[in-house]
């Protein structure tokens, strides 16, 4: 498979409309100064490579793309992330499996991370489910297709409370909060996608 891009239209959806995403920009520019030593990659610079290098070494992790569900093969969903030195760009479940994440926390901020197929004895298999078989204690994900303005901002919100001590379910549930409180975010569509899956009931150790 050659480069993974995006077209040049601007996407709404995190999923497999594959335009631009400059709320997920702007997103992981707000949410890095959060986190001393972060980490930032954007764009071309936010390759699979790269992150499979290294992810291992931080506690939180966030990653903030198009979300691809492979409902028949769920090894095979992805994160889409920048291709080079061999890599196709799309970060898959199978892959995930072969790494060794030392992270609290990894938030998927992309469509329809949290699903996948429901397999004898495990659950739900599906990116989620990789990220736990990988050492990820934590995590947010998402249930449906996920708006990428109002993804933004939640996701803003959620890093800023848990920056200030929250625990992530408490940190998440603010921040859904906030955007009911916005008469254009108000529905349910807007703020109802991401869940916290795993233990999210104690602040991270930080």
């Amino acid at each position: 498979m050659g480069k993974t891009t995006a077209t040049g239209a601007r996407a709404v959806y995190r999923s497999a409309a594959l335009g631009r995403l400059p709320e997920a920009r702007a997103e992981a520019r707000a949410i890095a100064p959060l986190y001393p030593g972060a980490l930032l990659a954007l764009g071309d610079t936010a390759r699979e490579s790269l992150f499979k290098r290294e992810a291992p070494g931080f506690r939180v992790i966030h990653v903030a793309t198009h979300g691809l569900l492979d409902d028949r093969a769920p090894m095979f969903s992805s994160v889409v992330l920048t291709a080079s030195d061999g890599e196709d760009g799309l970060l898959e479940a199978r892959e995930i499996l072969d790494l060794t994440l030392a992270a609290d926390l990894v938030v998927l901020s992309a469509c329809e991370t949290a699903r996948g197929k429901i397999g004898a004895g495990e659950g739900v298999m599906g990116l989620s489910w990789a990220f736990q078989v990988a050492g990820v204690p934590t995590l947010v994900a998402s249930q449906m297709k996920a708006e990428s303005s109002a993804t933004a901002l939640l996701m803003v919100q959620f890093h800023r409370h848990l920056a200030g001590g929250m625990a992530p379910a408490a940190a998440l549930r603010e921040a859904q909060l906030a955007l009911q409180r916005n008469p254009r975010y108000r529905h349910p569509f807007y703020w109802a996608p991401f869940m916290v899956l795993g233990d999210g009931a104690e602040p991270l150790n930080r």
